[in-house]
């Protein structure tokens, strides 16, 4: 029969040799744990900037990273980023996004280019809201006179209809001024009566501005001086004055 004190040793051992198998198995539980979680939380990854680069080197950049492509079948108009360069990426850059996991991006379709509207025969207003539609102006009008088109119609455009305009370029446009006004030869009135040269002219469509003025010389309501002079061309609808001779 054993010592009591040999008895105590054998059991303090087991103890402690039970104690090391514990701690053994809660080590290899703890590793084990953060193995699996490692594996289930994947390899972390921030997304890099592909903007304005050629898909050849995000497609490559990607592979290296393991992460997948994914291009949208639809390209996106720039006038920044040259053709088939990446505009857009989702998720975005700098974003912490796991291994394996997709990139999307969109390309450039180069500027945009639309055709030019047919004008001829607008509004000036209507015209001016169809190039603004375009993301253009009315960069230039000029106006003539014109039998055929009302005033203030589009008569010609340039560039012309159906024609390819990068947007911002600007389109010029010919205004109809309405139908050329008829041209006189001012006749001499002065010394005329006044109430008689003013229903002339106002019947032929003239406008007419008269100022007064007293001379004791001249007899009443006689017109002392007229513009335009004798002589000269005037077109109708213009403005003649006429001073005449005020009435005491």
């Amino acid at each position: 029969m054993p010592k009591p004190g040999t008895f105590r040793r054998i059991i303090k051992r087991i103890t402690l040799i039970g104690f090391s198998l514990v701690l053994i198995g809660l080590s290899g539980s703890l590793s084990t744990w953060l193995y699996l979680k490692h594996k289930v939380k994947g390899e972390i990854i921030t997304t890099p900037n592909f903007y304005g680069k050629p898909i050849e080197a995000v497609r490559a950049e990607l592979d290296r990273l393991g992460l997948i492509l994914v291009i949208d079948p639809q390209k996106v108009p720039s006038n920044v980023v040259d053709v088939d360069k990446v505009v857009f990426q989702s998720p975005g850059p700098g974003k912490r996004i796991k291994k394996n996991r997709k990139i999307e991006v969109s390309l450039s379709s180069g500027v945009e280019i639309k055709r030019v509207p047919e004008l001829k025969n607008q509004s000036i207003y209507f015209a001016k809201l169809m190039t603004e539609k375009l993301d253009t102006r009315i960069s230039r009008a000029s106006k003539l006179p014109s039998d055929k088109y009302k005033k203030g119609r589009v008569m010609a455009h340039s560039p012309k209809e159906g024609v390819e305009i990068p947007q911002r370029a600007g389109i010029s446009v010919l205004l109809s001024e309405g139908p050329q006004r008829e041209w006189f030869v001012m006749p001499e009135v002065e010394g005329l009566p006044y109430s008689f040269s003013k229903a002339y002219f106002e019947e032929n469509g003239f406008r007419v501005v008269t100022k007064y003025k007293y001379n004791a010389e001249l007899l009443p309501d006689e017109i002392i001086r007229q513009s335009p002079k004798p002589g000269y061309p005037v077109q109708k609808n213009a403005t003649v004055t006429f001073e005449v001779n005020r009435i005491q």
